[in-house]
């Protein structure tokens, strides 16, 4: 809501490049319903490529564009451009300044190809292009236009008026300005545009019989602007009509009495009872009603009007009418003992809210502690500048007002008034103490006497320094004293790697939180950024997460260093406890040449509750892992299957209708292979199917029986030809993947977790083969962290906790925590 106030060349200049946040949302079609490229002045027009830019905010659009503003760079390509986008919704064009380049053939063309449902149109300065032909041609396909301005298009006469009259019978708004051939117009106006309310014709030559044509023709019409038409005469017969159409304006009166007396209640005491009051009798019925002055607010009235008006006669009438019902008072300059005494006197015991300001010497401890023995609810005091007021009233105020709550006191006071309100003012939650000159002692007593203060204003204070303000800056929230179970769903919103290399850091408390196996059901480690993926070892720290999982893991997301070994290890990590693997949801993301068709056939069958299942970027997965995905996973729900190069014609589309049935949410964006036997394959297989995204599948045509398929069956569906800027899918502008270096890349993994994870999990450390031997370790900085012999002993402790788990059921949960435990301990640089 609050970008779409901004105009689009802020938005796509400088807002969505703050941050991944904002730009998704930049992406929002919903955005850019209201495309607005106005008003940035000739410089900007000249250093941006605005047609550029706004071609490119058409595209973000997707059709949902309505509102469309341009100025200086509009052509008719442009105008198709439009309506070739799919475009049809658009309600108000505005082309502003656009000389020669907007034309009749752009018009014509924008409103025969499905733009008639237009209901604003403004042409300015379109100058010699604009003329009677294309207008009159335009008008016969704009049935529901409401609003039009034809300003400086100097080949427009009456013909094209009279056209759009009898073409736009809904037509309420005419701005027909700066225009050479007006000639005639003001008849045209009159026999053809019977509903118009609103009419701007500047300048004009026609004269009083113009203007009598105009008003006779136009009973609706209830604005009317001639100005720099000198030879009309305002006189007799046509001011008479003119006054006629204004009282077709909104009957004031006719409002209900409640509504008119909430429009009067925001305006001031002196307005009301000067003016008002005055109109007409119902209008002074309701300024006689009580609850119109339960607030009287005479401030702000300046020195002028309070020497013209009897400002203290006219706040008296005013307490008179609230017939006790005051609440809210406010007086300036004239207070007095006197009206403070009235004010009670009148009954007004209901008083919540007191301001004295500038009364200067009218106002005194006498009158004030009188008042204040009879006002046991006040709640708000403000005296400013009353320089008669002491400590005195300060403490009869304290006492006989116990739910004083605010309290401003903007006078010359020193310590005694700061004790005064120490002492007296204990429920005090806002105070504001302005230009006094009481020191620390005073301020002291004051943070001591008023233990409930939330705010404390002390502006031009310059007595000494504040010394014991800290006492009241520590009652800041203390985030370890939240409970653990809140803490650790704070922390269950964050990424993966933001958990191990920061936030167990910081206290012991965090650190045992984040060993909370609940904590890591969910494993992020995407958007991590290609810095932090070249920097850290991300294959050993997500194992060190799916360690501590201890068997809960349900979700994890993996990106840049997926492989086949490190699907294994997690898979048997969770059978060394339990008997099913409970993970629900996988992705993996640009592994590129990493991930096999043998690891996840090797995975499939050990993933019965699988439900969503992502695959983006991996370049060596076909259609024998779908295969065995679909057989081994019933559940499979969500299907994310893109930018595929390994596969040939429609075998992924095949295995897909073949195997998994059940599917309701699929994806395959940029499958290049996939055409429309593939689709139909799909629909046929997936019955349950709902929604469908085959952005770029170029080879796939929807016509005919497919079409139809797709748009009786599905809730959802997104078609090939779709624009790049279209939300849910981030990788619309990846490079291809020849960027990406597998040698420069790829995790050399240790030689002993390549062996444990192998299926001959009873072969000794020690006969290694010779050819492991020989891999070249990376050594990096979190590699470091381990020395090779203590690794080693780790290895050691997780074939033993392996083989209780497989022999010892009833001991499998202690063999797995001996060796996480240990491997914390080594994992102290995490």
């Amino acid at each position: 809501m609050i970008f779409s106030r901004l105009s689009t060349v802020d938005i796509l200049v400088s807002v969505q490049q703050v941050c991944r946040q904002w730009w998704s949302i930049c992406m929002d079609p919903l955005l850019w319903r209201t495309i607005n490229m106005c008003d940035l002045g000739i410089r900007n027009s000249v250093d941006y490529k605005l047609e550029k830019m706004c071609r490119r905010a058409i595209d973000r659009s997707c059709g949902q564009l309505e509102d469309i503003s341009i100025e200086y760079f509009g052509t008719d390509d442009l105008l198709k451009y439009i309506i070739d986008s799919g475009c049809y919704k658009l309600r108000r064009p505005r082309l502003v300044q656009c000389f020669y380049e907007i034309s009749d053939k752009g018009l014509c063309e924008m409103a025969e190809k499905g733009c008639h449902k237009l209901r604003r149109l403004r042409l300015v300065q379109c100058l010699n292009q604009i003329s009677d032909k294309g207008l009159c041609k335009m008008a016969e396909k704009l049935p529901l236009l409401e609003e039009l301005e034809i300003t400086l298009c100097l080949n427009v006469s009456s013909i094209a008026l009279e056209a759009i009259g009898r073409g736009c019978p809904l037509l309420k708004s005419l701005k027909f300005n700066y225009n050479r051939n007006n000639t005639g117009e003001e008849f045209a106006i009159a026999q053809n545009m019977s509903n118009l309310r609103h009419l701007q014709l500047v300048p004009s030559n026609f004269n009083n019989s113009g203007s009598r044509a105009i008003l006779n023709g136009c009973p609706h019409l209830e604005y009317l602007d001639l100005h720099e038409c000198d030879i009309v005469e305002v006189e007799g017969w046509t001011i008479k009509r003119s006054r006629k159409h204004k009282t077709a304006g909104r009957n004031w009166l006719g409002l209900p009495n409640d509504l008119t007396l909430m429009i009067f209640s925001r305006l001031s005491t002196v307005d009301i009872l000067a003016s008002v009051q005055r109109v007409c009798r119902q209008w002074w019925s309701i300024c006689m009603d009580p609850l119109m002055w339960r607030t009287i607010n005479m401030c702000d009235l300046g020195i002028r009007n309070s020497v013209d008006y009897k400002l203290e006669k006219m706040c008296r009438h005013a307490i008179d009418r609230s017939c006790g019902q005051l609440e809210d008072i406010s007086i300036e300059y004239f207070g007095t003992d006197d009206l403070l005494r009235y004010i009670i006197d009148s009954g007004c015991y209901k008083l919540r809210r007191l301001r004295l300001v500038q009364c200067f010497y009218e106002i005194s401890d006498e009158g004030l502690c009188e008042m204040a023995e009879k006002l046991s609810l006040l709640e708000e005091l403000d005296i400013i500048l009353c320089p008669y007021v002491s400590s005195i009233a300060l403490e009869v105020i304290g006492r006989s007002c116990p739910l004083l709550k605010s309290f401003k006191f903007n006078n010359d006071g020193g310590n005694k008034e700061a004790f005064a309100i120490a002492q007296n003012m204990s429920n005090l939650r806002h105070l504001q103490l302005v230009d006094n000159y009481f020191d620390n002692s005073g301020l002291s007593a004051i943070l001591d006497g008023c233990p409930h203060l939330e705010s404390l204003d002390l502006r031009i204070w310059t007595t000494k320094p504040l010394m014991r303000c800290r006492k009241h800056e520590t009652a800041e929230i203390n985030w370890l004293d939240l409970s653990n179970d809140l803490t650790l769903m704070i922390f269950s919103r964050l990424g993966t790697f933001d958990i191990l290399t920061s936030v167990q850091q910081v206290c012991r408390q965090w650190r045992s939180i984040c060993m909370d196996p609940l904590m890591w059901r969910t494993i992020n480690m995407c958007d991590i950024g290609m810095y932090n993926s070249l920097h850290y070892n991300l294959w050993q720290m997500c194992c060190h997460a799916i360690d501590r999982s201890c068997g809960h893991l349900e979700d994890i997301s993996i990106e840049y260093f997926g492989t086949d070994c490190l699907l294994k290890y997690i898979i048997d990590s969770m059978l060394i406890l339990y008997r099913q693997c409970k993970l629900r949801r996988l992705r993996l993301i640009q592994c590129f040449y990493t991930i096999f068709d043998e690891g996840l056939c090797e995975i499939a069958q050990k993933l019965p509750l699988l439900e969503e299942l992502e695959i983006t970027l991996c370049k060596h997965v076909s259609c024998v892992a779908l295969e065995a995905i679909g057989q081994g996973c019933p559940l499979l729900k969500s299907l994310k299957f893109n930018h595929n190069d390994y596969s040939f014609h429609n075998e992924d589309a095949f295995a897909i209708a073949q195997n998994m049935p059940n599917l309701r949410h699929l994806q395959l964006v940029k499958n290049y292979c996939l055409d429309n036997n593939g689709v139909s394959a799909i629909l046929d297989g997936c019955r349950f199917l709902e929604s469908l995204d085959l952005r770029w599948c170029d080879k796939v045509n929807l016509e005919g029986r497919l079409r139809k398929m797709c748009d009786e069956r599905l809730e959802d569906f997104i078609e090939p030809n779709t624009p790049e800027g279209f939300p849910g899918y981030k990788f619309g502008k990846l490079c291809n993947a020849d960027w990406y270096d597998d040698l420069e890349y790829t995790y050399i993994f240790r030689k002993e977790m390549c062996h444990h994870i192998t299926e001959n999990e009873s072969q000794d450390n020690s006969e290694l083969s010779e050819e492991d031997e020989d891999v070249e370790e990376v050594i990096t900085d979190w590699d470091e962290i381990y020395d090779i012999g203590e690794y080693s002993e780790a290895f050691e402790i997780l074939t033993s906790a392996r083989f209780m788990a497989k022999n010892l059921h009833g001991s499998a949960h202690v063999a797995h925590h001996q060796y996480v435990q240990y491997s914390d301990l080594k994992f102290s640089g995490i």
